[in-house]
C-alpha cells in the first residue's frame, strides 16, 4: 500500500522573498489549497510549462509532516518553494477476496 502525500502549507525559504515572486507564482500557490496530493501539485506545475524539482529536505522533517524542497522556473525565474506534506495511508484496499469453499474444485 502506498502512502499519498498531502500538502499542508508552503513556505518560503528565508533566502528568497516574496516581493522577488512573479504574479503567476503567487496565483498557483493560492490555488493549491491543503489537501492537494504530491501528483495533483506536479501536474498543475507542469501544465503551466514549469519543470518542478522535488527534493525531501529530512533535516526539516517535524513530526508526520515532512518538507520538501519544490523548485519551479517561472517566467525564467527560479522560485524555491518549501512543500510542507503529511504523508496519508492510500485510499487503496486489497483486492483479494476470501474464496468460496465450493469453488475449490475450478482451480
Amino acid at each position: 500500500m502506498a502512502d499519498i502525500l498531502e500538502l499542508t502549507a508552503f513556505d518560503l525559504p528565508p533566502t528568497f522573498s516574496l516581493n522577488e515572486m512573479p504574479e503567476i507564482g503567487t496565483r498557483f500557490l493560492s490555488d493549491c489549497k491543503p489537501g492537494i496530493t504530491k501528483e495533483q501539485l506536479v501536474s498543475r506545475a507542469r501544465r503551466r510549462g514549469w519543470r518542478p524539482d522535488w527534493t525531501l529536505l529530512a533535516h526539516l522533517t517535524e513530526g508526520d509532516v515532512q518538507v520538501y524542497g519544490f523548485t519551479l522556473i517561472v517566467e525564467g525565474r527560479v522560485v524555491p518553494l518549501l512543500a510542507r506534506m503529511r504523508c496519508r495511508a492510500s485510499a487503496l484496499t486489497d483486492s483479494r477476496q476470501e474464496s468460496d469453499p465450493r469453488q475449490a474444485s475450478l482451480f
